[in-house]
């Protein structure tokens, strides 16, 4: 869309709308390779190559977040060179060019954030204690004890999905230890049917239809940048997901000092009531 040069620089960045007139009328700007010093000049950001002061124009990128219900049987990429389908086609209508935050798989519905928002994506992509949750129906009834070796080798937390009929479960988990979890479960013969991510962080999934995409809010956007940070600075965990049997939880902050200074404490109290024992041998005769 042509628009004039002067609103075109002051939205990138470069200059206050007057003084891009400014710099128009002192033959500081070129569109195509031609100067220009009509005011009245229009182009097209998108299309023509505009410089000021001899620096390409780039225009400042509006970030975009969509939250896509990707479907079942699709692959969470742009392209797929075996010709299935791929989340670019239930994109239609978005504005400008996103790319799929991490891997959903082939077999796997659920949420699937896109974003041109590199810097966000690729700490999202890092932050492995990032909390995810997904809905699962797993194959036949499972007993107390393979529910704990599920929970323990995936380092996952289960509880049973509300308002869902048998078999449904509601998995939250970090990272890859989703993969460990359902290698668990086929190893009990109760292998994982069906997969849907419902929530990443506190960004859930929500009514939203399968196939169906809408923007994320800028409330959402700050809340997942909130639980990225707190992934990234204790990347053992957040304390949503069980510890492996046999290890007890991260302690929080404070809590391992204030346990050790107490036994610290103990173990001197103790020595002082004790007499006390030379570090030397007693001498013989």
């Amino acid at each position: 869309m042509e628009e004039r040069l002067q609103k075109i620089i002051a939205r990138a960045g470069v200059a206050s709308r007057r003084h891009a007139e400014e710099l128009i009328t002192a033959g500081q700007v070129a569109v195509n390779g031609q100067v220009v010093t009509e005011l009245g000049t229009k182009a097209d950001a998108g299309r023509d190559h505009i410089r000021v002061s001899g620096k390409l124009l780039r225009e400042r990128e509006t970030k975009v977040y969509i939250m896509l219900h990707k479907p079942d049987g699709v692959v969470a990429t742009l392209r797929d060179p075996e010709g299935r389908r791929t989340v670019a086609d239930f994109l239609s209508g978005v504005q400008g060019r996103v790319f799929p935050v991490g891997r959903l798989e082939y077999h796997t519905s659920g949420l699937l954030l896109l974003t041109n928002d590199g810097d966000l994506a690729n700490r999202m992509m890092r932050a492995h204690a990032l909390p995810q949750k997904y809905c699962c129906k797993i194959s036949g009834a499972l007993n107390d004890a393979e529910i704990r070796d599920a929970q323990s080798r995936g380092r996952v937390k289960m509880q049973r999905a509300k308002g869902m009929p048998g078999g449904w479960w509601d998995v939250t988990t970090a990272g890859v230890s989703k993969d460990a979890f359902r290698d668990a479960l086929f190893a009990s013969k109760h292998p994982v049917e069906k997969m849907k991510r419902i929530a990443v962080g506190r960004l859930e999934l929500g009514s939203l239809a399968s196939g169906e995409y809408r923007h994320v809010t800028r409330d959402e956007v700050a809340e997942l940048e909130r639980a990225v940070t707190r992934a990234e600075l204790h990347p053992e965990g957040s304390g949503e997901i069980v510890a492996p049997r046999g290890r007890s939880k991260p302690a929080a902050r404070g809590f391992r000092t204030r346990k050790r200074s107490q036994r610290m404490n103990h173990s001197a109290a103790s020595s002082a009531a004790r007499p006390a024992k030379s570090r030397f041998p007693k001498r013989k005769g």
